[in-house]
């Protein structure tokens, strides 16, 4: 990557790689680039199925990839630059976001999940952190990190056996067989979330976050939804159903 990026200063950091601003040596474009070690083969097919993953897909609400690098077992994905932040933080900035802000922002996300659902890609990690903005002054979404997502094929059983313990869906937590519905259920973890800074499934412990998705304990925070609208809650409510089908 280094033969035609300059690579200049960290953007990000996670559990599985840093991001890094490069700039195109010839055109002068801005990119992020996420730089990942890998230590065995079966680290690097599913670094590899990422790129694949995201090479496929061309929506304005989902980041899109410019080119990909192998080298010492280091992989090194190119990316355009999303400089808006999380949303989350906007509505940390805010304090809160009005019911047409988050449907705003819900119905983008929609948007980029039918899309991705009709070429048969399941996101598999919707959680705040990897919705962003655009950049500081727009309010256009983007989808990030595709380091879960997998290729659904209607005849194959999928499942998976990772998550953000918070967000995970039912079919996670028994380990059934995993559909475009699971991303369904983060949407409604995520409406909620977004009109009332709770999470709904947010316990002491982990063990008690997963039994209660998995039987569907949930209710409304009566003091957040206060003001919340009856079409909202109904929203939120038929997309936090146990059963999939």
């Amino acid at each position: 990557v280094e033969d035609f990026f300059h690579v200049v200063d960290e953007i990000g950091r996670g559990s599985c790689g840093i991001v890094r601003r490069v700039i195109d040596k010839n055109s002068g474009n801005q990119y992020a680039c996420k730089f990942i070690q890998y230590s065995d083969l079966a680290t690097r097919d599913e670094l590899v199925q990422e790129l694949e993953i995201l090479a496929l897909l061309d929506h304005a609400n989902v980041v899109q990839v410019v080119d990909g690098y192998e080298n010492k077992k280091r992989l090194a994905i190119v990316m355009e630059i999303v400089t808006g932040g999380e949303l989350l933080q906007r509505l940390v900035t805010e304090d809160s976001l009005t019911e047409s802000e988050v449907a705003y922002y819900i119905r983008q996300l929609l948007i980029a999940l039918e899309y991705m659902h009709s070429n048969n890609v399941i996101h598999l990690d919707l959680k705040p952190e990897n919705l962003h903005l655009s950049n500081q002054t727009t309010d256009e979404l983007k989808l990030i990190d595709f380091g879960y997502s997998r290729l659904f094929h209607p005849l194959r059983k999928l499942h998976v056996k990772y998550a953000t313990p918070e967000f995970c869906s039912p079919e996670v937590v028994i380990d059934d067989t995993i559909t475009p519905a699971t991303d369904v259920w983060n949407v409604g973890i995520l409406t909620y979330l977004l009109l009332s800074g709770i999470s709904p499934f947010y316990r002491e412990t982990h063990k008690k976050t997963l039994a209660d998705i998995r039987d569907g304990m949930w209710e409304f925070d009566a003091q957040a939804f206060a003001d919340i609208s009856a079409e909202s809650r109904d929203f939120i409510s038929k997309l936090l159903q146990t059963d999939p089908k």
